[in-house]
């Protein structure tokens, strides 16, 4: 079993990302219009109901999170640093942690 240093908070749903944030960040982020007078007016949210998630949907997300990533970099004025082939790997409590999807070792890959 792999050991964690940090425990982790299972009263708690949501979602972690680092590294390529903007792009997932500027989604699920609230977002507001700045008015002419410098007042702010907040744009409709929809709220992802993180704590009826099950095991799959975390999975889906996960995938969905990076290939959204991946997509809209592919048409933005920026150095492509997410790309395919993308790993999951399952991290569960009092469980030992598995690979949903993990690429393999080669060359030219």
């Amino acid at each position: 079993m792999i050991a964690l240093k940090k425990k982790i908070d299972t009263n708690t749903q949501g979602a972690s990302w680092a590294g390529e944030a903007l792009v997932l960040s500027r989604l699920l982020q609230p977002v507001s219009l700045k008015n002419n007078d410098g007042s702010y007016t907040d744009l409709p949210a929809q709220t992802i109901l993180w704590n009826f998630f099950t095991l799959q949907d975390a999975i889906d997300f996960a995938k969905y999170a990076v290939e959204t990533t991946i997509n809209t970099m592919r048409f933005q004025n920026v150095v492509e640093t997410v790309g395919n082939p993308i790993d999951i790997l399952v991290i569960q409590p009092e469980k030992d942690p598995f690979w949903i999807s993990k690429k393999g070792l080669g060359i030219g890959v």
